[in-house]
């Protein structure tokens, strides 16, 4: 069959040969030509004669899944371009070049090349066209990742009306439906972008722009294609249109040109010659994944998809790429999608081509007649064709044309039972696998749950919008659920922690809190609600956050009964930090209330990080739907200055922050797991009604609301005075500088407050607690909860907060222990094996640009900006593994603690880390104060950092510094161009360093001056301490490990890099045969025979 990834003869030769067809290419921003991205075939269709067929679509052709992607991608970068965004890179036009002509790792290459989506902003629609364009216009919109995206269908959907439609003339299936679940969705004024493959007239996208701008006008279009293939005449067409619409009407293309048939049609000899073989060898084996699919992953984009539906699908990859994996077998795997799915088999396609050492190609098949022609010079092969009950469907080059090899295993990602399809593919390969995906269909929405079926509240007091998963086993150990969310697991929303059932002393100090605060809380549930009123209105709706919002909600609504005899509606409804507020619940709303009535009540705030993420979420609600809620949140208590409505400012205990599902109707912390809540469900929950009897949550409501006519007085008072109720985030400030002060690197893991802190202790694994000396009753459960836990408490003057709790960092239970306390750091235990020091980069894990043209078989480590970073090869993975477990492996590196968490090695994560150079020794994954600080008094005696970065910047106009960069308030580099560095300047440089004690070193593109004090061998040989070794292994590559390889009782290095380079030994240096790649394999059989031998010594 015809691959793309392999094409050496242009597939329009032989038509081109028998027909007089004039091509012509013109400019292209990735310089490439129109030959490079299309083919010539001939159609079955009267309306129409030619077939551009495309090399970088995978429609027709089989086409590496990264080429498909990376060119969508492209595309999509040229529109963020227009948009507002940045150029794209010069060397991609070479790489996607390369990819489009077989250049063996290409397309991964320039996948990784196209690098991070482009910041356009939100109201971005992008609209692609079925069937051909459904996939490529999701790929344009991943570069636009905050954008809706829609595309055409020609599938009715029952009980979904059509928005707007348009015809196609020329197509073989003219109609075209827009079908989105919310019409709003296409109403608004910021741009659209319409995808299609190749504009031969932009007649089709002239009638849709006319379409739409009546449906809603806007100011500004964009059309994107992979080939603008338009004459002089339709460009006049379409600026005609431009004008006549009082908008403007960009088109962006990947490259430009003309195609001139003649008039008239290929002579009858040339249509008869329709010649093929499709070669077929009886049914194969056929394996059919039902239930791979998770429940809450779109199909596609029939009926929209928004940046939670991409961020969805991306976490899914890896464990379907994994299961598939498992069931495909021999060298060649075709992934087939079906008509209009192209997107979602095109990211499994991928996300398999990362985990198999097997070619994966991918291709749809379509509803376009075409002949099909055995030769090289055509595109369209093979043909296998079958019954659908809409008609004729077909396969093109699925069959191995003469001299090609047949796939091994084709995998059909169908969203319809097609029983016919699956007997003509089963003909074509040895194995066949079948993944269904359920098309999703919009439907009406769900009705909401009332106590006393779900919740031990009134049903009059609060409706939750939620899906109850009461029958479903959620809850994990506690230690296992934090070592799942910190190493990519899961999400703490698809789980739920053992529910806390509070100890007999615990229920008393809840009892003495709650007799102590009630007053205070009732207070600032009355200002509160006041302030809520004032600017809602009589007419108000409290939507509480659940769960800890929902009480509050509940009292809310208690007050506004009390004081004005207003009956508030109340409903609870999820939000999930990283994932949103349910969207299916906010439909609800809009259908059953005025959005612009709506307040959002939650319990507190901490640093701010729900506030923030409701504003984000109800924004891009309102561009995609047109429900325009409200972003300001009200909460009882606001001790982080987050928001304006609050009923205070003290950070004080809130006694239903005390417990969890007990003080809050019985109902769990809500749920949003991707197996078991689809696109049209609400967020799940459970409901713990065999808790009855040590439920207090009427008991908590009935002790505030009694306390109601004794602060008539004390709200009135609160209201009346002055306070400036604009948000100054400080608490975000100063989780900031905790975080930095403990050496914590993700916000999310300090959690400030009296409220949060209770959570961390209920539901996370603490790894210590501050606390403001005198907070006193306040934080008296905390401190309860903490001896319980034995948890460390430390008391801080000064703390913004009563208490704050912190989780610990990359917690597994391996390094820390399964109470998630800081395991020994005494020299037992590890004695028994040797510690093996290694750098990472281009000794261990190696770059795209480093791994060379023809490497085996890799897989990723390091992702960034959503693309893939770093490799190891899979054999080199393998012996990792087996190192690991007989040594103590310390990852050593250059990089930042920022950059090396971005690593993910395989096998556990290491207990110890060197990064920075040494200037900061990870101990399960914390940085180790003590240790820094020991590093910086080292440096006192060299030149200060501001005098070495100052003396880099003075080349800052010279064409071989790109940027330069301080790391860590430890040492600058330089990203530099190597073939435009003078050596005379190098060498200068590297003296002026040495003078002042630092060292010069120059890695690939980076050029680091380093203080000659930060060393990697100093923070090893306290590992080396701490671990109790008597032998250490290290291996390097760059002149920063020397003092690292020095100091190690067996030395290793790669025979490539800068020490190389300069003949770098020592006594008893062990050197690899093998560079790159290859090399680091051997370097890792080195260190196994080194330890071995050790261990058996040992022995």
């Amino acid at each position: 069959m015809t691959v793309a990834s392999g094409r050496r003869v242009w597939t329009g030769s032989w038509v081109t040969a028998r027909w007089d067809v004039q091509l012509r290419s013109d400019d292209s921003p990735v310089d490439v030509s129109v030959s490079d991205l299309l083919g010539i075939a001939l159609r079955r269709n009267p309306r129409r004669t030619q077939l551009l067929v495309s090399t970088v679509l995978g429609k027709h052709v089989p086409t590496d899944p990264r080429l498909v992607w990376a060119a969508g991608r492209l595309l999509g970068a040229l529109v963020a371009g227009r948009l507002g965004g940045s150029a794209l890179p010069a060397e991609l036009g070479g790489l996607l070049r390369a990819a489009i002509h077989g250049v063996s790792g290409a397309p991964a290459a320039l996948l990784n090349a196209v690098g991070d989506p482009g910041g356009v902003g939100s109201g971005v629609v992008v609209l692609g066209y079925a069937e051909t364009a459904t996939g490529l216009g999701h790929a344009v919109a991943d570069a636009l990742p905050d954008c809706y995206y829609l595309h055409s269908t020609r599938r009715a959907v029952p009980g979904v009306h059509a928005v707007a439609g348009f015809e196609e003339e020329h197509s073989h299936a003219t109609s075209h439906l827009l079908l989105p679940e919310d019409p709003g969705a296409l109403i608004g004024t910021g741009p659209l972008v319409l995808v299609d493959d190749e504009l031969s007239t932009g007649r089709t996208v002239r009638n849709t722009i006319a379409a739409l701008h009546e449906l809603s006008p806007r100011g500004r279009y964009v059309v994107a294609a992979l080939a603008d293939l338009r004459g002089p005449e339709d460009r006049v067409a379409m600026d005609r249109l431009a004008a006549e619409l009082d908008a403007s009407i960009d088109v962006v293309a990947l490259a430009s040109g003309e195609i001139r048939f003649p008039a008239d049609p290929p002579p009858r000899n040339v249509r008869r010659s329709e010649r093929y073989t499709a070669q077929t060898y009886g049914r194969s084996a056929s394996i059919v994944l039902d239930g791979l699919w998770p429940l809450g992953l779109r199909d596609g984009g029939r009926h929209g998809y928004r940046r939670a539906d991409r961020e969805a699908l991306q976490r899914q990859l890896p464990r379907l790429a994994a299961r598939l994996n498992e069931v495909v077998t021999g060298p060649r795997v075709l992934v087939l999608g079906t008509e209009e799915l192209m997107y979602t088999p095109l990211r499994l396609g991928i996300a398999l081509a990362e985990v198999t050492d097997a070619e994966v190609l991918y291709s749809t098949t379509t509803r376009s007649p075409a002949m099909a022609v055995d030769d090289p010079g055509y595109p369209l092969r093979t043909m296998i064709a079958f019954p659908t009950a809409a008609g004729d469907r077909f396969g093109y080059n699925v069959a191995p044309g003469a001299g090609e090899s047949r796939f091994d295993t084709i995998v059909v990602v169908t969203d319809t039972d097609a029983p016919d399809l699956l007997d003509a593919v089963a003909g074509c390969c040895d194995r066949l696998v079948v993944v269904p995906v359920p098309s999703y269909c919009p439907g009406a929405l769900p009705e909401p749950l009332h106590g006393p079926q779900f919740g031990s509240y009134a049903a009059d007091e609060v409706s939750w919008l939620l899906r109850d998963l009461s029958h479903v086993a959620l809850e994990a150990p506690t230690e296992e659920r934090e070592e799942a969310i910190q190493f990519g697991g899961g999400h703490y929303a698809e789980s739920l922690p053992v529910e806390y059932v509070p100890s007999a002393d615990y229920r008393r100090l809840f009892e003495k809190a709650l007799a102590a605060s009630a007053p205070r809380v009732a207070t600032a549930v009355g200002v509160v609600t006041e302030l809520v009123l004032a600017r809602r209105g009589d007419a108000a709706v409290l939507v509480s956050l659940a769960r800890a919002g929902t009480p509050i909600g509940i009292l809310m609504r208690r007050w506004a009964q009390f004081a004005h005899g207003i009956d508030v509606p109340h409903h609870a409804v999820s939000i999930v930090r990283g994932r949103g507020i349910d969207p299916v619940a906010l439909r609800w709303l809009a259908r059953n209330h005025d959005p612009a009535r709506v307040m959002f009540v939650d319990g507190w705030t901490g640093k701010g990080a729900i506030a923030r993420e409701l504003a984000a979420a109800v924004g891009e609600h309102a561009v995609t739907t047109g429900h325009a809620f409200g972003d300001d949140l009200a909460v009882l208590a606001d001790p982080g200055h987050c928001v304006s409505i609050y009923g205070t400012r003290d950070d004080f205990l809130v006694p239903s922050a005390c417990l969890n599902s007990t003080v809050s109707g019985l109902v769990s912390r809500t749920v949003l797991n991707d197996y078991l809540i689809g696109p049209g469900d609400f967020h799940g929950a459970k409901f713990y009604a065999e808790l009855a009897d040590v439920d207090v949550s009427g008991h908590f409501l009935d002790a505030i609301s009694g306390q109601f006519p004794a602060v008539v007085d004390a709200v009135a008072a609160g209201l009346a005075t002055p306070d400036d109720h604009e948000p100054t985030w400080r608490g975000w400030a100063a989780i900031e500088r905790i975080g930095a002060e403990y050496g914590i690197g993700d916000v999310n893991l300090v959690k400030p407050g009296v409220g949060e802190t209770t959570r961390v202790l209920l539901r996370r694994v603490p790894w210590r607690i501050l606390a403001r000396p005198g907070a006193g009753a306040d934080i008296e459960h905390v401190l309860l909860l903490a001896a319980e836990r034995g948890v460390p408490v430390e008391y801080v003057d000064g703390l913004a907060y009563s208490c704050v709790g912190l989780i610990h960092p990359h917690f597994s239970r391996g390094a820390v222990g399964a109470t998630g306390r800081s395991a020994s750091t005494g020299s037992t235990g590890s004695s028994a094996k040797p510690l093996v020091v290694c750098d990472l980069d281009r000794t261990l894990i190696y770059s795209a640009a480093a791994m060379g043209t023809d490497p085996p078989p890799v897989r990723c480590v390091e992702r960034f900006g959503g693309v893939d970073a770093s490799f190891m090869t899979v054999t080199a993975a393998d012996l990792l593994r087996t190192l690991r477990r007989r040594s103590d492996f310390v990852p050593t590196t250059t990089r930042t603690r920022e950059q090396y968490a971005r690593i993910s090695l395989p096998g556990r994560p290491a207990r110890y880390a060197i990064v920075a150079n040494g200037g900061h020794l990870l101990d399960g994954g914390v940085a180790d104060l003590d240790w820094h600080r020991a590093v910086l008094a080292r440096l006192t005696d060299c030149a200060p950092l501001a005098e070495a970065h100052d003396r880099l910047r003075r080349h800052a106009g010279d064409p071989w510094l790109r940027r330069e960069r301080i790391a860590e308030d430890l040492f600058c580099y330089a990203i530099v161009d190597r073939e435009l560095l003078p050596p005379a300047v190098l060498a200068e440089l590297t003296g002026w360093y040495a003078d002042r004690g630092w060292v010069l070193s120059l890695q690939g593109g980076k050029l680091y001056c380093v203080p000659r004090p930060l060393t990697k061998s100093a923070a090893a040989a306290e590992v080396a301490r701490r671990t109790g070794a008597d032998v250490v292994l290290a291996a390097g590559d760059s002149l920063l490990d020397t003092d690292l390889l020095e100091y190690a009782d067996v030395a290793v290095r790669p025979a490539h890099g800068e020490l190389d380079l300069v003949g770098w030994t020592r006594p008893g240096l062990l050197v690899t045969e093998s560079a790159g790649v290859r090399g680091g394999e051997e370097l890792l059989r080195v260190l196994l025979g080194e330890v071995a031998g050790y261990l058996s010594a040992r022995a």
